[in-house]
């Protein structure tokens, strides 16, 4: 089972390379919304990588949905976050970013939590504070390239270690399902 879930996470961090290749190709006008951006890499990692941890069949379809809107929320606030260097803190780019790294994965913990809703441990917030870190930091190193296979393995940087902390920190008599099951 936790192969499927970190293919289903690759799979995630994957589909960035495809989904930049086309927004570029597509009308300027629409593409450089970084809000469409964000939109479609926040979905995809709401659904293949945050829906599968709901388990519960009350209103299942509805807390998928509710998972893939909160993911689309986070990345915009944590990019949003991030190039504003956190508004009047002003802080710098580095710090900004791996802040916002730190603030995504704690969100996502969140909105897991409550959404679901998955029992977390304490040490899962550990966990999703040095995925979040980690995360931050490739995207501090690597956020000025504009190519698409780069950026899409600094994505995964980020959602792998982000599954990893919210599945291993989860209580154990709650194990997630997988997606697509009855």
């Amino acid at each position: 089972m936790l192969r499927h879930r970190i293919l289903l996470t690759v799979s995630s961090g994957a589909l960035i390379w495809p989904i930049g290749y086309l927004l570029e190709r597509l009308d300027p006008a629409v593409t450089n919304s970084p809000a469409l951006h964000y939109s479609l890499i926040g979905g995809v990692f709401g659904a293949l990588v945050l829906a599968p941890f709901v388990t519960t069949h009350s209103y299942r379809a509805v807390r998928m949905l509710g998972l893939v809107v909160a993911s689309i929320s986070i990345y915009s606030l944590a990019v949003s976050c991030a190039t504003n260097q956190y508004g009047p803190l002003e802080l710098s780019y580095e710090t900004s970013v791996l802040a916002s790294g730190l603030l995504g994965a704690l969100l996502v913990g969140i909105a897991t939590k409550l959404i679901a809703p998955l029992r977390i441990s304490s040490k899962c917030w550990l966990y999703l504070s040095l995925a979040g870190l980690i995360g931050g930091f490739l995207f501090s190193h690597a956020y000025d390239t504009n190519k698409n296979i780069v950026m899409a393995l600094v994505y995964l940087g980020w959602q792998l270690p982000v599954f990893l902390a919210l599945y291993s920190g989860s209580i154990q008599d709650q194990q997630p399902e997988l997606l697509l099951q009855p």
